[in-house]
């Protein structure tokens, strides 16, 4: 069932995929962290249609591309609502779902215990 979740959460994540490619009318890299705020900020200008300021990073000072900045965004126009969902799957599908195969053996769920590790 692991496998199956794994396989619906990479046609899920190719659905939302081509559904933000449709609003904007072409091809978009949405992990890119760079043309997403090329697009948002540049050609949409979605922070100039919202009441408050969009925060900047911290290093670069550049508009922020974080879940806060484009909850803000989402109600101007929907392709802020697709990356969220879009990150929401991606975060599901590898942590959870994938990370959970390794224990997966015949069809079943077997944790691994190891009292001389530490993991932080």
């Amino acid at each position: 069932k692991i496998l199956f979740l794994s396989r619906y959460l990479s046609y899920r994540l190719d659905e939302v995929e081509k559904e933000a490619s449709s609003v904007l009318g072409r091809p978009i890299l949405l992990s890119s962290p760079v043309q997403l705020r090329q697009i948002l900020y540049n050609e949409l200008k979605l922070d100039q249609k919202i009441q408050d300021n969009v925060s900047r990073t911290t290093a670069t000072r550049e508009k922020s591309t974080s879940e806060a900045c484009l909850l803000k965004l989402a109600d101007v126009h929907p392709l802020p609502r697709i990356i969220l969902t879009l990150r929401r799957l991606s975060k599901l599908k590898s942590t959870y779902v994938d990370g959970l195969e390794q224990y997966m053996k015949f069809g079943k769920l077997y944790p691994s215990w190891d009292q001389t590790s530490a993991s932080t």
